[in-house]
């Protein structure tokens, strides 16, 4: 699980510098997913990162974490808070933990 905990928290810094494919790395590449538009992201700045609930398996090898992330819309300098409800596994072949849910929605409505 200290693999898991230094993992999270390289992701959770990816997100904070606005590092978004470097966020998009630790995304499971063999779940399908639409392409990622990044452009989206350019308007986004996360200002906060907060866990609020990690559960691990039984085995270990798959974290649930309901994460609350705080963002600003920069174009405009509002402040906006969502729910990110990640699911992470570990990969036996890779030897790492990948995030099966995608990057956060973060909505800018």
């Amino acid at each position: 699980m200290d693999a898991f905990s230094r993992i999270s928290k390289a992701y959770e810094w990816a997100l904070e510098s606005a590092n978004y494919r470097g966020a998009a790395g630790y995304l499971d590449p063999s779940v399908q997913r639409p392409p990622i538009d990044f452009k989206r992201y350019a308007n986004i700045k996360v200002a906060d990162y907060t866990i609020t609930r990690s559960k691990a398996s039984d085995d270990k090898r798959m974290v649930r974490q309901d994460v609350e992330i705080q963002y600003f819309l920069l174009d405009r300098s509002i402040v906006r808070t969502t729910m990110d409800h990640q699911v992470w596994r570990y990969s036996e072949t890779e030897k790492k933990w990948r995030l099966q849910t995608g990057l956060p929605d973060l909505p800018q409505k």
